[in-house]
């Protein structure tokens, strides 16, 4: 005797909506590490803005510099012009899509020659703060030994300033404690898609790939 299973329409529908979660899932994934990568990125500008990253004090020569040259904070270090230009440091990080996320990086374009002098690239520019480096300066070598060997200027030192990295550090002990939120958060969205077909929440989440695009120009 030969018993057949006859699956009702409401099962099949719900297998189909199975085969559907692994590619929805991927989109889910990239939706939520596109909404991280953005709020590292407003961590870093907000950072910078209140002043609140730990960073090295400027020196009360540069200080002086940028009090002459009528920025709004002269003591806030990166800050510069800060807002009011496009491509400045403060506003220099973009999102670049990977194949299996986002990665945040500077900017190639030129930052911007408000101050005069030669311009620059804003992924060096951003390299240099963030690090720190030595660079030829224009004063002369006073020290006999090193104009015997050569160095006739005196290096400029650009002490490290790692906003980013401090941003970086700052957000992921946010993302701790909503971690599982969003973890409770994807579960309930695919349970309920699967078992009622609703997928506002999937959506909801998918959606933010297509948002922050401003983020992703160069």
């Amino acid at each position: 005797m030969t018993v057949k299973v006859k699956f009702s329409n409401e099962f099949k529908a719900k297998e189909k909506r199975i085969k559907m979660m692994p590619k929805l899932t991927e989109k889910m994934l990239f939706g939520i590490y596109k909404r991280d990568s953005a709020g590292i990125i407003n961590e870093y500008k907000n950072g910078i803005r209140t002043d609140s990253l730990g960073l090295e004090r400027l020196k009360p020569d540069t200080i002086e510099w940028k009090e002459r040259k009528g920025l709004s904070k002269p003591t806030t270090p990166l800050y510069a012009w800060g807002d009011d230009q496009k491509m400045s440091l403060i506003n220099c990080l973009r999102i670049r899509k990977l194949k299996n996320g986002w990665k945040i990086v500077p900017s190639k374009g030129m930052h911007h020659n408000k101050a005069g002098g030669k311009p620059i690239a804003l992924d060096f520019l951003h390299k240099i703060h963030e690090y720190g480096a030595l660079i030829p300066g224009k004063k002369k070598q006073t020290s006999k030994i090193k104009r015997a060997l050569g160095i006739k200027f005196e290096p400029i030192r650009i002490v490290p300033r790692p906003a980013l990295n401090r941003a970086y550090r700052i957000h992921l002990k946010k993302l701790k404690n909503q971690r599982q939120e969003t973890s409770r958060n994807v579960k309930k969205a695919i349970a309920g898609f699967i078992e009622t077909a609703n997928r506002a929440e999937i959506d909801n989440l998918i959606a933010y790939n297509k948002r922050y695009k401003e983020l992703e120009r160069e």
